[in-house]
């Protein structure tokens, strides 16, 4: 006997349950005293549905001890500890039910994909460690020291600063939480010292900072190797010395509430000046300094130096033009000369003199865009000198010295 069925028996399933996606990509990074926390707002639900995404997001920080990082308790505890700092509702995709809930001006709401920042200022309050619990196994230490201090004699390390640790949940229009995110940490040491305002000077190709070290500056410690020297470990170890970026004061301040700030080139500078090749003359560029140091291996930032502001005024002039040609003709001297290379160049002044080692006075009242000309003023039989001077675009223009002086008669 055969049988078939078009199911099995048994208790039905739980209905699953839809949250939002957990925050994967979460960041933070110590300025001054801010920090700013950036993450992007999850697209879709756990079960990968999209469009979708959370109602709203919600940030929240811990100062603990650097020995107590909150893997050893369950999460709900760690949350009873912290602090919200920021909660952020979420945009909803157009024909979402949960839209016509949006207040008005929602447009400016964060959507799901965004990248967004949170900026914390840390206070006193968010300086101290919020505990989880008292251990009471803890042992009280004995005046005994037990047998022979093993050498060398050292004094105690340095005992490591607190940490901050931040976590993002995202929630369901109906308040259904995502699993945590992975946690950030920064180091709630001391943060290092801003150095003072850089000086600013420029010519033509370049503009170049430099600065003073902040007093709480890291030197690095060289030491000359001596041969057939028995291989050693530095104790302590050598910490990292300080380090230094580059922003622009501008950006600097204007990222306060935006964006993580950004420093004008790539990796912290080991030294104490910076350069710019190519620099736009014509504009006021403003600049601030930020120290660098490494605290509990995690880099941490100085507030920024005082702005030191410099106008970049063009009063470079052109060079002399170069090859300059007069040949007489008939009623009059026809003059050329090369083109100069400079990109600002925007036209020539035509000099002329009468007579050998004559002062020569400008020909043309207004520059010549060309780079011929033809003297119809001057008088059959008489000889003349002719030079040419390039004149730029800025305001006020600069002109350039003249060229080499060509003598000719005119016929």
């Amino acid at each position: 006997m055969l049988s078939a069925a078009c199911g099995v028996r048994g208790d039905p399933l739980p209905p699953r349950l839809i949250v939002p996606a957990p925050v994967a990509d979460l960041s933070a990074a110590r300025f001054g005293d801010q920090v700013y926390v950036q993450f992007t707002i999850p697209s879709a639900d756990n079960d990968g549905a999209a469009p979708a995404g959370p109602g709203r997001v919600e940030v929240y920080a811990r100062t603990a001890p650097p020995s107590d990082d909150g893997t050893d308790v369950a999460f709900d505890d760690w949350l009873d500890a912290a602090t919200l700092v920021a909660r952020l509702e979420v945009a909803q995709p157009a024909g979402d039910p949960a839209a016509d809930d949006e207040t008005e001006g929602s447009d400016a709401l964060p959507a799901p994909g965004d990248r967004v920042t949170v900026v914390e200022q840390l206070t006193l309050a968010a300086l101290e460690p919020a505990a989880l619990g008292e251990d009471d196994d803890s042992e009280e230490m004995s005046d005994d020291p037990g047998g022979p201090v093993a050498g060398p004699l050292l004094g105690p390390p340095l005992p490591r600063p607190p940490a901050r640790t931040y976590v993002v949940l995202a929630l369901s229009g109906r308040g259904r939480e995502s699993r945590p995110s992975q946690p950030a940490t920064v180091p709630l040491g001391p943060a290092p010292a801003p150095p003072a305002p850089p000086r600013v000077t420029y010519d033509e190709e370049r503009l170049s900072l430099a600065w003073s070290p902040p007093p709480t500056v890291r030197l690095p410690v060289q030491r000359t190797a001596i041969d057939a020297e028995l291989p050693s470990q530095p104790l302590p170890p050598p910490r990292t010395p300080t380090r230094y970026e580059v922003y622009a004061a501008a950006e600097s301040a204007a990222a306060a509430g935006a964006h993580v700030p950004r420093p004008l080139h790539a990796a912290p500078l080991a030294g104490t000046s910076y350069r710019e090749a190519g620099p736009t003359l014509g504009v006021e560029r403003c600049f601030v300094v930020r120290s660098v140091d490494e605290i509990d291996g995690v880099d941490v930032r100085s507030a920024p130096s005082e702005a030191a502001c410099r106008e970049l005024v063009d009063t470079f002039a052109p060079a002399a033009p170069a090859g300059l040609a007069a040949v007489a003709a008939a009623g009059g001297v026809n003059l050329a000369w090369s083109a100069n290379a400079e990109d600002d160049v925007v036209g020539y002044l035509v000099l002329r003199g009468r007579g050998p080692d004559a002062t020569l006075r400008p020909l043309t009242a207004e520059p010549v865009a060309a780079t011929t000309y033809r003297d119809a003023t001057a008088e059959a039989g008489v000889s003349y000198e002719y030079a040419v001077q390039a004149v730029d675009d800025a305001v006020p223009p600069n002109v350039g010295p003249p060229s080499e002086r060509v003598r000719e008669r005119a016929r």
